[in-house]
């Protein structure tokens, strides 16, 4: 993300919500067929980077009713109900609890307190994105698929949905998403320098200091040979994460 033409700029008046990672939410439901549906499984992060005032609560979205809301209007509402659902499942999964955990002790091992700080902050975001480099090298297609998606409609009519979702006026939403979409950011999650860069722009972004250590081979390294165990483990985490989901 050094380059600003390649990857997703930050807005200096954003923070970015930590939270279920883009492809991680579309890989759960990617054998629907329902565009709508998954350009509202992005909103919620999606207006949450734009502006971090703004967050989608399921207590706060508008009614909606089957008789006077379009097919177009209730697809995209359930998928950012999905979203909200998900993320409350995840962050409480035992997948999330071991993971977050294993990579903390990780850290705390390997560098002094003075190094590095709110180690399970920094481990929540970096299994996110290692989470979502994974399912990019291991899922043929998925980066594509989840684009062609939110290709489908124009950016006006995705912003006239989310305006609607949100009961915000978003100027300057629309080419935000532009660059999002037609760059194609995600797809540069498979590069570590991508990786690293991202998650030196969340901690900056809420006050985490030091951050000398993201520019330490030796956290490269740490956060390669953990990519290499959850290569053997995530899936299985997402399976449970199956489970807990239907039964909802």
């Amino acid at each position: 993300m050094r380059q600003i033409f390649a990857y997703l700029r930050l807005e200096q008046r954003s923070v970015f919500n930590p939270g279920m990672n883009f492809l991680s939410h579309y890989y759960l439901d990617r054998d629907r067929d329902d565009s709508w549906f998954f350009v509202g499984v992005s909103t919620p992060d999606l207006v949450s980077i734009f502006d971090r005032n703004v967050r989608l609560k399921k207590n706060k979205m508008p009614l909606i009713r089957e008789n006077e809301n379009s097919d177009a209007e209730i697809s995209f509402y359930n998928g950012c109900l999905r979203h909200i659902e998900v993320d409350g499942i995840f962050h409480t999964s035992d997948f999330f609890k071991e993971e977050t955990s294993i990579i903390s002790k990780m850290l705390v091992d390997a560098y002094d307190k003075e190094e590095i700080n709110r180690a399970f902050f920094i481990a929540h975001v970096a299994f996110e994105l290692i989470l979502d480099k994974i399912l990019i090298q291991e899922t043929p297609g998925l980066v594509e698929s989840f684009y062609a998606h939110m290709e489908k409609f124009s950016l006006d009519q995705q912003l006239k949905m989310t305006e609607w979702v949100t009961k915000t006026s978003l100027p300057g939403y629309k080419g935000f998403l532009h660059k999002f979409i037609s760059r194609k950011y995600l797809s540069h999650y498979t590069d570590w320098d991508h990786v690293v860069y991202v998650l030196k722009k969340i901690l900056m972004g809420v006050g985490v200091k030091p951050i000398d250590f993201l520019h330490d081979r030796k956290f490269i390294d740490l956060m390669q040979e953990y990519e290499d165990g959850l290569s053997e483990r995530c899936f299985y985490g997402f399976s449970q994460l199956n489970r807990q989901l239907l039964k909802i």
